[in-house]
Order: C-alpha cells, then sequence, then structure tokens
C-alpha cells in the first residue's frame, strides 16, 4: 500500500499510467527538475488530496489528474504552459486554483465538472479550448487579467475576442444560471464551444443573431431547457447539441441552417414541435417530423408527437442515426420502398412501437438499426419480398402485409366491437363485457379468415370467449388491457406461431386456453390468475419460467404437460392442490417449490 512518493531531482518526465492505482497516496510533491507529466499519470488515485508542482514543470498531460475524488488542494508553478485535455477534470473537490501567468494554452475541459467556485484568466493566456468548465456547477465568477486582450466576460459568460468583436463562447459562471434564469449569449458573438453549456441548468437562453455556429454537445444534459429559437445566421449545428435535454418542448430553426451534425436531440424526449423558416433552402419541418428541403432524409421525428401512426414520406432515402428515436406515443411506422440501406441505430428507443411496414425488399441492416423499441414488435412485409434471411434481419417477428387488400369485416356483440382489417391480418375488439363463448361446431364469426389472423387487439374486452381464436396458426401477438380478466376454453389453442401475449391481469384461464401454443417463450407471469383449468398450457414447448400469484389454490391436470422447455415454477403458497400430470413430461424442469399445504393427485 503505497501512501507516500519521493522523486528524485533530476527525473524530467512522468510517463503514462506511471501512478494509476495508488489509491493510499494522500499528497505528491514534484522536483523542480520535472518538465512533464504524462497521460493519466495519476489514474484512480482515489485518496490524492494535494499536489505541489515544482518550479521547472512546463506541461500537464492529458487527463493526468482525472476524476479524483479526493483532490482539494493544486499549486501551479510559475514557467507552466500548458494544461492538457481534462486533466483536472471531475475532481469535484477542487474548489479553487491559480492559474500562473506562463500558461499560454488551457485544453478542451481541463477544468471540467471541478468544484471551482472562481476561475481567473490570466494574462498569459493566449488559447482557451473548448468546455474547460463545464459542468462546474459551483462556479460563481469568472474574471480575465486586464492586461489580457483575447478574452472578456459579459454578464458571467466568458468570450474570446477578434479584431472587432467577441468570436467565442467559451465558458460561464454555471451557478448564476438557475431553472428560472434566462441565459444571454452577447450580440457579435460567432459561436459558442463544444460542451459549454453542457449540464447548464438554465431555463431559457437568448441566442444572437451574429451568431453562426453552435458546437457539438453544447446544451447537452440541459433539464431545465425548454425552447430554443435558433436564429437565422447560425449555419451549423454539432453532434448532439441538444442531446438529453429533458424538458425541451419546442425547436425553431432560422433560415440560415445548413448542417447538422449526427443526432441533434438525441433522448430529448419531451420534443414535440419542430419547424423551420420557410426561407431555408436546406431543411423541412413537416408535421414536426425535421427532412432535408428535398425530402430524402429523414433527420429527427419529434419524440414526442401524439400521433401513434406515421407514414414516413415516399421520397426518403436515408434515415438518418436515431431519426426514430425515443418516441413516446408512436405504435405503427410505415417505410417507403425508397430506402435501400438503414444506418446505425435509425429507430431505436421507441417503447410503445409495435409494428414496422416495409413495402419493398429487405433494406441492407446496419448496426443495431432496429433495436429498443417495443417488445412485442412485428415487421410486416410483403409475401413476395426478399432479404430477410440476410444478417441482422433473423432476430424479428414477420408478418405478411399485403396493403393492396382493403377487406374490412366487422361487427358487434352486445357491448362489444370488433373489426378485422385484411391488409395487417388485424382483428381490433373495443367496447366493454365478454365476448361470447363459441365451439367447434358454432364457431366465431371471424372463422372463415382465421388462417389470416396475424394480431388480435383487446381494448376493454373482460372476457374471450371459448375457441375464439383456435387454430389461429398465423396469430403472432396478443394485446390485451387490465380490463381482461378471463380466457375461455382453447380461446387460442393451436395458435403455433403465437409469440407475443399480455394477459398479466388476467384471473380466470380456461382448459386447453394456449395448448399447443410452442412459439410463446420466455417467462410465464400471472400474478392475478385464480383458475387454470386442465391443459392450459400443455405443450408450450417453448416456456422456460412460470411465476404464478397468490389467488390461484389449485394446480390443475395437465396444466404445464409437455412444457418441455421449462426450467423453473414458482408456486404461491396458496396452493393446497397440484392435480395428476401437472408437469408431465417437462423434461427440463430443474426447480419447483411445493407449497407446505400442497396435496398431490397422482
Amino acid at each position: 500500500m503505497i501512501t507516500s512518493i519521493s522523486i528524485e531531482e533530476g527525473i524530467t518526465s512522468i510517463s503514462e499510467f506511471a501512478f494509476g492505482e495508488c489509491a493510499s497516496l494522500k499528497a505528491i510533491e514534484f522536483p523542480n527538475s520535472l518538465e512533464n507529466i504524462g497521460r493519466m499519470a495519476f489514474l484512480l488515485c482515489s485518496s490524492l488530496e494535494t499536489v505541489i508542482c515544482g518550479s521547472g514543470l512546463k506541461e500537464i498531460g492529458e487527463q493526468a489528474f482525472y476524476n479524483l475524488p479526493s483532490l482539494k488542494q493544486v499549486q501551479l508553478n510559475d514557467g507552466l504552459e500548458s494544461i492538457g485535455i481534462n486533466a483536472f477534470s471531475t475532481c469535484w473537490e477542487l474548489r479553487e486554483i491559480r492559474i500562473p501567468d506562463t500558461v499560454k494554452v488551457l485544453k478542451e475541459g481541463c477544468f471540467s465538472s471541478t468544484g471551482l467556485v472562481s476561475f481567473n484568466v490570466p494574462k498569459g493566456i493566449t488559447e482557451i479550448k473548448d468546455g474547460i468548465l463545464n459542468g462546474a456547477s459551483r462556479l460563481e465568477e469568472i474574471q480575465v487579467a486586464p492586461e489580457n486582450e483575447n478574452f472578456q466576460v459579459i454578464e458571467d459568460v466568458l468570450y474570446s475576442k477578434r479584431e472587432g468583436g467577441l468570436s467565442r463562447v467559451l465558458a460561464a459562471a454555471y451557478s448564476k444560471f438557475q431553472s428560472e434564469s434566462t441565459l444571454k449569449i452577447a450580440e457579435g458573438a460567432e459561436s459558442i464551444g463544444a460542451n459549454v453549456f453542457s449540464r447548464a441548468r438554465m431555463g431559457i437562453v437568448q441566442l444572437p443573431s451574429s451568431l453562426k455556429e453552435i458546437g457539438s454537445y453544447t446544451f447537452s444534459y440541459c433539464p431545465y431547457l425548454s425552447k430554443v429559437n435558433v436564429p437565422d445566421g447560425v449555419e451549423k449545428i454539432g453532434v448532439q447539441a441538444f442531446s438529453y435535454c429533458s424538458s425541451l418542448q419546442t425547436v425553431s430553426f432560422g433560415k440560415g441552417v445548413n448542417k447538422l451534425g449526427g443526432p441533434v436531440f438525441y433522448q430529448s424526449n419531451k420534443l414535440e414541435t419542430i419547424t423551420v423558416a420557410p426561407e431555408n433552402q436546406f431543411f423541412e419541418a413537416v408535421e414536426n417530423v425535421l427532412y432535408s428541403k428535398d425530402h430524402t432524409i429523414l433527420y429527427t421525428y419529434a419524440p414526442a408527437k401524439p400521433e401513434t401512426e406515421y407514414h414516413i414520406m415516399d421520397t426518403v432515402t436515408e434515415i438518418s442515426t436515431s431519426g426514430v428515436s425515443g418516441a413516446s406515443f408512436l405504435e405503427e411506422l410505415y417505410l417507403p420502398e425508397t430506402i435501400s440501406e438503414l444506418k446505425t441505430s435509425v429507430i431505436t428507443g421507441n417503447a410503445k412501437l409495435k409494428s414496422i411496414y416495409f413495402p419493398g425488399n429487405a433494406p441492407k441492416y446496419g448496426w443495431d438499426s432496429i433495436t429498443k423499441n417495443a417488445a412485442n414488435l412485428i415487421i410486416y412485409r410483403r409475401a413476395d419480398s426478399s432479404g430477410w434471411d440476410a444478417e441482422g434481419w433473423r432476430d424479428f417477428e414477420y408478418a405478411d402485409w399485403n396493403p393492396e387488400n382493403n377487406s374490412q369485416e366487422e361487427g358487434e356483440f352486445d357491448g362489444i366491437s370488433w373489426k378485422y382489417e385484411g391488409d395487417k391480418g388485424r382483428m381490433i375488439f373495443t367496447g366493454t363485457g365478454d365476448m361470447p363463448d363459441f365451439s367447434e361446431d358454432a364457431k366465431a364469426p371471424w372463422s372463415g379468415y382465421m388462417d389470416k389472423i396475424q394480431t388480435v387487439e383487446s381494448n376493454g374486452i373482460a372476457g374471450i370467449g371459448d375457441y375464439a381464436f383456435s387454430g389461429a396458426g398465423e396469430l403472432l401477438r396478443l394485446e390485451t388491457d387490465a380490463s381482461l380478466h378471463r380466457i375461455g376454453e382453447y380461446a387460442f389453442s393451436d395458435c403455433g406461431a403465437l409469440v407475443f401475449s399480455e394477459f398479466a391481469s388476467t384471473e380466470v384461464i380456461g382448459a386447453g386456453a394456449f395448448q399447443n401454443d410452442g412459439a410463446m417463450k420466455g417467462r410465464l407471469t400471472l400474478e392475478k390468475v385464480s383458475s387454470m383449468g386442465p391443459g392450459a398450457f400443455s405443450g408450450c414447448t417453448s416456456l422456460t419460467n412460470a411465476t404464478l400469484g397468490n389467488k390461484l389454490a389449485i394446480l390443475d391436470e395437465e396444466v404445464f404437460a409437455g412444457c418441455s422447455g421449462m426450467v423453473d415454477c414458482i408456486l404461491p403458497e396458496t396452493v393446497s392442490e397440484i392435480r395428476k400430470g401437472a408437469f408431465q413430461n417437462c423434461t427440463s424442469l430443474r426447480a419447483i417449490n411445493i407449497p407446505r399445504a400442497v396435496l398431490c393427485n397422482q
């Protein structure tokens, strides 16, 4: 355990990672001969509190003292010339620092996310890189030495200067800007550096007409920023400039913007309104979706758009990375045939997106092109299309889509309406109450196209009748809500393609309700079930786990018989009887708890 280090005179350089992970080291004093401290030289020295530099030090390298949670005192020497990228970043206990007049360059992020309360730019500084103080949320004051003509502070914001006026925004006294405050960038400033206002807490930002460029990550992680008006003079906006702004709702672009760097609004998921000045020659917003002016590129789908269905314009050939990302309400997305390739992560993180429609052959699939959407996502494709066995497409569930099939059937029961949409093979039920029971002889009114049904949506229905969808061999997805309390006997038996099913609120599951549904996979969780009939899940060979709630008293005959993939089953203490063959031929079963009061019938 190293608690102290002695570096002899004559040593001129400390190499990369030289003292990394000296977790007990508390203080270090460098000899006068030392000229250079290498990259990450004191990485993970978590107890280091004091650093004293000798008179010969000229350069502190990249991340040399990065993320030292105990560092409180740093004494820099006259003669020091350069402080490297993130050199003291994330040293949260560092409250003050005196930068010698000999320092010429402060590199990117060198004092970012520190505890500095005040910051003085000495007379010798000629260059300050972007983000030197971003995330320094305790910072109350920035001053510039009177002799330094390269920089200026106006209303707590630090600027570099050019001949005739201001040039670039570099930092701000961040503690002055809280949720109700306004950050005003002075007229004359032409650019805002990367990361400069990242994690700042102002509620409003006013940008000047002189502004031409907003750097990458400039306003990222600003939790209270709700509205942005980009002036006409701005031409370029950098990568993720407004990312992770959790309150951002409205953005307007002026006529001058001609370049966007990557996903500008990534994870700003409350963004609902996007507008662009009509005079802008490069971009256009159509129904709060940002497109290129010629409508060939989709840049951003406003994630808080309230619509549940969206058709991408049929001229689009490209969706930008994270173009459709974080949408709160989007359930169905239609892509045009003109898209031949999907780039990295273009449709991602849309929690309710359950259906994506492709009118042509499979586009080339990029890295995670479609990912982290609804767990029950189905890709709809035309039956005669090709390319879906290519790498990237193999892990999805597919259904046939025939947009030319406009057939619709509909009907009513007492309090319940139903509709069949032929192009998607979708059955939709709305209303309240219970669906009637059917049988092998008295079939459901949709039995004529039972073999074409691919999804069933139930909204408000309390019960699904006996044999309602028995033998629906193409059925992939069952969607219900908290209203569903009963699933009748053999209601979904022999639905061999059924992968996604939602019935967590169901209390009564009839005999053979999901019998022989071999595609149902993963964990079955039935917290509210009070009754399961004989063979309710028999032959569900892909189920691996089952957890049953404490309302269940009897595990009926052959209820899980033939579930050959089941590994474990958790029974509640309320179960008092396990009937014959409940787990018959569950050949992979390794763990099951038997409640104390249980009676097993052989």
